[in-house]
């Protein structure tokens, strides 16, 4: 071995012990691992993208929920089309909102009512100027098939039959025209 390559050897050995000691100072200095620590963190929150959410002084934390499928977008947007002008257009309201039990009821199956209603919501619910509700509109859509969807669609069929507020059931389609809208809330009002 030459006396050149031993003392770059020799460099080399020196400068990676300084990195050892370096590393070895750095990982036993609590002070320098918060701060490591510490910007992970912030790394990793700016990675992942929470822009939208938004953190109350108690630390519970909100994000946007998605309020509508893709399917009821559809239909919602098609059923402003068509009304526009003649009906104002209400989605996704409770249906104690709309419908309340008579009062001649019992108050022990008032309540059980009222639970029952503050937990469902109609789809859609068209209001004339003054802004009474006149045509319930729901999605009926076979692909989901969940006993709680059927569930859900006896217990509007049955609320609004009982309160006498007209329903209008709109397969899920790609497509909309506002004839045919308009041609389910004309046969709902009859």
């Amino acid at each position: 071995m030459s006396k050149k390559t031993r003392t770059i050897d020799i460099i080399k050995n020196k400068q990676n012990l300084k990195k050892e000691e370096s590393m070895e100072a750095l990982m036993g200095n609590p002070e320098y691992l918060v701060i490591l620590v510490v910007l992970a963190v912030v790394v990793v929150y700016f990675i992942r993208g929470e822009k939208g959410k938004t953190t109350r002084r108690d630390g519970t934390s909100f994000t946007r929920a998605e309020m509508f499928t893709p399917a009821e977008k559809k239909l919602t947007r098609a059923i402003i089309e068509a009304v526009e002008g003649v009906y104002f257009v209400s989605a996704k309201v409770k249906m104690s909102y709309v419908v309340t039990p008579r009062l001649t009821l019992n108050n022990q199956r008032k309540s059980v009512l009222l639970r029952q209603l503050q937990d469902q919501h109609f789809e859609i619910v068209l209001c004339n100027r003054e802004l009474e509700p006149v045509v319930v509109i729901e999605l009926n859509n076979p692909k989901e098939g969940e006993i709680s969807r059927e569930a859900r669609d006896r217990i509007i069929g049955k609320v609004c039959g009982a309160a006498k507020l007209p329903l209008a059931w709109i397969q899920v389609q790609e497509t909309y025209t506002s004839e045919e809208i308009r041609e389910h809330i004309r046969k709902a009002l009859i």
